[in-house]
């Protein structure tokens, strides 16, 4: 069937096999084992009722684009149903972005990980712009940094959490360690059974090395919570500096992690924590995945292009640049590079070097592609970063008071001159 020629939201029953995944991905990772057999149990019973969410596939004709019911999709496949009930929808890949992120997102069931993953895609979708998370997903906003802040711990930890093993007080108590204590801790947790309480005050214990701290340690020298004070006073033989309380190490870093990324994005603009924006969520960009002309007029002064920022515990600053955070954009950009590449392998001269050397001739179309893409993106004025356009537009007003004052001022001490003049020519 010609899913394209057909009117749109047209309802279609087919075979499950035609729905293909999005290729920007399904982001429900789980479903909870007695939901999904409830779900499992009813589709055995009456069949799937619900109608999936589809589009024509771009490339693949006769098949189907699934853009939500992936639950659906693969119990129907693992049950061998005949069909299942779809609605096709005529839309763009943005549209089609949209639909698909709101279809396995915005939803009742889903579990706590799923909604932290859930926070950090409409983070990246909307630039780091928290209260617009909030309004997308209709959540408090702070929910939304709790959630978030919940995406700091490693995946070992979010499993443990997606299994019921440990609680979310327990995930939260552990999110501000490295990754590698991360890992080790929850190992910890699990074998000693403690409780989310129980693990705080053994975390609340834990002495923290100041020799690892990123921030101006001019204050701790006097502390009181500074273990060099006690040194020589208990059987400890240790004669390095620790912080005794970590709440106030961690609230020292945050502030001066804060101000690393406040200078950050002074010089490169738009700038995202590590735990605000998932890897899956943006792509590295640079010319030999756009190609040299859409990477220079279109992407490198568009906001879409940002940097991340980690704030790993133990890697706290370091910048991962050239993020690409629109993904339907980037995919338009690799597709069109890919044609290009396609244009040029199919080239006559490209072709006589394939007769002796593939290798060489493959390398020759990347490398003409890459110079002979055309940009695809708006004009640069059209998509400059916000804040450089704010910043411009901040020095522009400043200096032209500056003139204007110095103009008045001028025109004060002419008028005072002029009117001194006159009045020495009346006395003399």
């Amino acid at each position: 069937m010609d899913f394209a020629a057909l009117p749109d939201k047209t309802l279609e029953k087919v075979h499950p096999s035609l729905l293909l995944d999005f290729s920007m991905g399904n982001k429900r990772s789980s479903r909870p084992e007695k939901s999904r057999s409830e779900m499992r149990e009813s589709i055995r019973s009456h069949g799937v009722l619900q109608n999936l969410i589809t589009r024509p596939h771009p490339t693949e004709k006769g098949y189907l684009e699934l853009l939500g019911g992936y639950g659906r999709r693969d119990l129907a496949l693992e049950l061998e149903l005949s069909e299942v009930p779809v609605l096709v929808k005529q839309v763009d890949d943005r549209e089609a972005y949209i639909i698909h992120l709101q279809e396995n997102t915005i939803r009742s069931d889903l579990s706590i990980v799923d909604e932290g993953r859930a926070a950090q895609e409409f983070n990246s979708l909307y630039g780091g712009d928290r209260q617009s998370v909030s309004d997308a997903l209709n959540w408090p906003l702070k929910k939304v940094n709790e959630r978030l802040e919940l995406m700091k711990c490693t995946d070992k930890v979010l499993d443990a959490l997606s299994r019921e093993k440990i609680t979310v007080g327990h995930a939260m108590a552990i999110a501000p360690f490295s990754h590698q204590g991360q890992d080790k801790l929850i190992d910890v947790v699990l074998a000693q059974g403690w409780s989310a309480k129980e693990l705080k005050l053994q975390i609340g214990a834990k002495q923290t090395p100041l020799s690892i701290a990123k921030f101006d340690k001019g204050e701790c020298n006097s502390c009181p919570h500074n273990t060099f004070h006690q040194m020589g006073l208990l059987d400890d033989v240790s004669t390095e500096a620790k912080c005794a309380k970590i709440t106030c190490f961690r609230e020292k870093t945050a502030e001066w992690l804060a101000g690393i990324r406040k200078q950050a994005e002074e010089r490169f603009g738009k700038v995202l924590y590590l735990s605000e924006s998932a890897q899956k969520d943006r792509s590295t960009v640079n010319a030999d995945v756009v190609g040299e002309q859409q990477y220079k007029d279109g992407c490198t002064p568009c906001e879409k292009r940002i940097v991340v920022m980690s704030d790993v515990t133990g890697k706290e600053g370091e910048l991962t640049e050239n993020q690409c955070i629109d993904k339907v954009c980037f995919a338009k950009c690799q597709q069109s590079l890919s044609k290009a590449e396609s244009a040029a392998m199919a080239s006559a001269n490209v072709q006589e070097v394939a007769k002796t050397d593939p290798a060489k001739a493959k390398s020759m179309a990347k490398s003409q592609a890459k110079s002979s893409a055309k940009s695809l993106s708006p004009a640069p004025s059209a998509t400059w970063p916000r804040n450089i356009i704010k910043h411009c537009y901040a020095k522009q007003v400043q200096a032209t008071l500056q003139k204007t004052i110095c103009l008045k001022a001028h025109l004060c001490l002419l008028r005072w001159w002029t009117q001194l003049a006159i009045a020495v020519k009346k006395k003399a």
